[in-house]
């Protein structure tokens, strides 16, 4: 018996000698690999969260015990092979690299649904639709004012641009200029012979139109004003800004000269002096202050030049001219040459823009800023999308890891968050030469039936709740994007 005791002692010292080392080492994210050349490997971990929730998770062939949100962890540095499925939904499948010490976050995940089931928001045919902001779209009938309509998605409800008997019914309508987060457009339109802007608020029941044309002599090069001010607009012409007060009805011709770009962001007016000097004012043109030099190379812009100055944070902007070229207060400073169609930052995430051109879409990201307005890494603009016909919108989607692309008449998914190529899928064909929206707020695009012309609504990301974040002491890796 006591040999019994004594050998059982021994057993159960050796094996808390051997396990009790290997549960610190997992512990603290080592494994220990056996084998000819025996070693302790430091360990990462992937973060997989989906859209909807509750993918099973297959890493190579087998299968993972929970579903997503979920993370994997004890992963051996090196390439893994992930897929994703849920049930009714499109798999999603990629090699996600794991580095040591390193957690590869991939937090939004979108399964689509095998089929999309869009629905008829509103019955047409329409020749064109608007989009304005989250809250109203613009549908048109025919070409003249009299034949547009409001569309309030959320109410879903359409009521008539103009009022009954309104002296603009016969006015033609040629172009529209909106700003992100604005219930307000303006309107170009052709009316007794000639060129009219009318600025139309479309927050209320009863759409209010003013005439801007009546405070401006010439038809400026553009306008822009604040979202969160619909008092002043501001008007750009002959190297000069013009302002608007909307509620005074009243002018003020040149309340600001050498001026060859202009934008309103924070009841501040940002203004690109021809010489290339960045100031901010307060929209009366007052307490104005240099916030930047010498950003626009070599000689002075032409007459018609106009530059729109995008604030994508405190200490990043972009400045996207008349010709399609870009330019940035940081290095390289010169991002595109020319042919520039669009930018649009991203929603909750400074630093990053999509820019498009005609055949070719790119992520734009200066997440490499410090603080001083230095640069400590810049990535240069990454083309994720080079197969284009005719791209004429971008959308960010799904908190910036995605793009929605209108090309030609094709709606596109990118996924952005990605450490390969970019995948892209097709969502629908569109009626030709007629825009869409895109609300991220509901997850739905909306969209011209390309045969019979009605608006149509399709939902791309589900409802999404709030879910616990697994805890992590890992620093998170970004996914890196690979040009295709």
């Amino acid at each position: 018996m006591r040999l019994f005791r004594r050998i059982a002692f021994y057993a159960f010292l050796l094996l808390y000698v051997v396990l009790c080392p290997v549960t610190v080492f997992s512990t603290l994210g080592y494994v220990f690999i056996p084998g000819g050349q025996q070693q302790i490997v430091k360990t990462g971990l992937i973060y997989l969260a989906t859209a909807p929730p509750g993918a099973t998770v297959y890493v190579g062939n087998r299968r993972f015990t929970r579903q997503t949100p979920t993370i994997l962890r004890e992963l051996q540095p090196g390439t893994y092979d992930i897929r994703l499925a849920v049930k009714g939904h499109r798999p999603w499948t990629h090699r996600v690299p794991v580095e040591a010490e390193q957690a590869t976050v991939l937090e939004h995940v979108l399964l689509l649904p095998r089929s999309l089931h869009p629905v008829q928001a509103a019955l047409g045919p329409f020749e064109n639709l608007l989009p304005v902001s989250d809250k109203v779209l613009l549908l048109q009938r025919g070409p003249l004012l009299r034949h547009v309509t409001v569309y309030d998605p959320r109410a879903e409800r359409e009521w008539p641009l103009l009022a009954p008997g309104s002296p603009l019914e016969s006015a033609r309508l040629i172009d529209a200029s909106r700003v992100p987060d604005s219930d307000a457009v303006v309107l170009e339109v052709v009316f007794g012979g000639s060129e009219r802007l009318l600025w139309a608020d479309l927050s209320g029941r009863e759409p209010h139109i003013e005439d801007l044309s009546s405070f401006l002599v010439r038809r400026p090069l553009w306008v822009t004003w604040d979202a969160e001010d619909k008092r002043h607009v501001f008007a750009l012409q002959d190297k000069a800004i013009h302002r608007i007060d909307l509620a005074a009805r009243t002018s003020y011709p040149a309340f600001v000269n050498r001026a060859v770009g202009m934008g309103v962001f924070r009841h501040a007016l940002y203004v690109l002096r021809e010489h290339g000097v960045l100031e901010r004012m307060d929209p009366q043109g007052h307490s104005s202050e240099v916030l930047w030099r010498n950003l626009i190379p070599g000689p002075p812009p032409a007459a018609d030049a106009a530059f729109r100055v995008q604030l994508l944070s405190d200490d990043t902007v972009l400045l996207w001219g008349r010709r399609g070229e870009l330019l940035a207060n940081h290095a390289p400073y010169q991002l595109v040459e020319r042919g520039v169609r669009g930018v649009v930052h991203a929603p909750k995430q400074h630093r990053r823009a999509l820019v498009w051109q005609r055949d070719r879409l790119g992520v734009l990201d200066f997440s490499g800023a410090v603080e001083g307005g230095s640069v400590e890494e810049m990535p240069p603009l990454r083309w994720a999308y080079k197969q284009g016909r005719d791209i004429r919108q971008a959308f960010w989607m799904y908190d910036g890891s995605h793009g929605l692309i209108r090309d030609d008449d094709q709606v596109l998914l990118l996924d952005l968050e990605t450490y390969g190529k970019p995948e892209q899928q097709l969502l629908f064909r569109v009626k030709r030469h007629s825009a869409i929206a895109y609300s991220e707020e509901a997850g739905v695009l909306y969209y011209l039936d390309p045969s019979s012309g009605s608006l149509m609504a399709c939902e791309l990301l589900p409802k999404r709740e709030i879910l616990p974040f697994p805890d992590r002491r890992e620093p998170p890796r970004r996914p890196t994007l690979e040009e295709p």
